[in-house]
């Protein structure tokens, strides 16, 4: 009798995987869409996000060592208005304080002129765009 419910049960186990693969495999990314992570983004203030935030956006380290150096409100980069593109850059490569340097590999040049020229941009009065 035990291995007639053994086989019963496969069976049906079977069943419900054979039923809800058509379900599963639409609940699945999309062809065009990464399979593992998310994809990067293209714009300055995406890469700025994905790749810069962890340590520059709220209250995260990198914002409070600003903040200490350099006073309150220079902290948040994306609020600064005395950023220039070509320093962005150099700090980035080079690292600064307790920032690592950024490789080639993590952030490419063009994705790195991107996200300088995105920090570097115009804003208005206190409140970054």
């Amino acid at each position: 009798m035990n291995g007639k419910c053994g086989v019963i049960g496969g069976a049906i186990i079977f069943g419900l995987l054979a039923a809800a693969g058509p379900i599963l495999a639409q609940a699945g990314p999309a062809a065009d869409e990464p399979r593992f992570g998310r994809s990067t983004p293209t714009d300055g203030k995406g890469l700025f996000e994905a790749k810069c935030s962890l340590c520059h956006a709220g209250f995260a380290p990198g914002t409070i060592s600003l903040g200490q150096r350099l006073g309150k409100d220079r902290a948040v980069l994306t609020d600064r208005t005395d950023l220039d593109a070509s320093y962005v850059t150099a700090v980035v490569r080079s690292g600064l304080g307790t920032m690592p340097p950024f490789t080639r590999v993590d952030l490419n040049d063009e994705q790195l002129a991107k996200v300088a020229a995105y920090l570097s941009a115009p804003k208005r009065k206190g409140r970054a765009e």
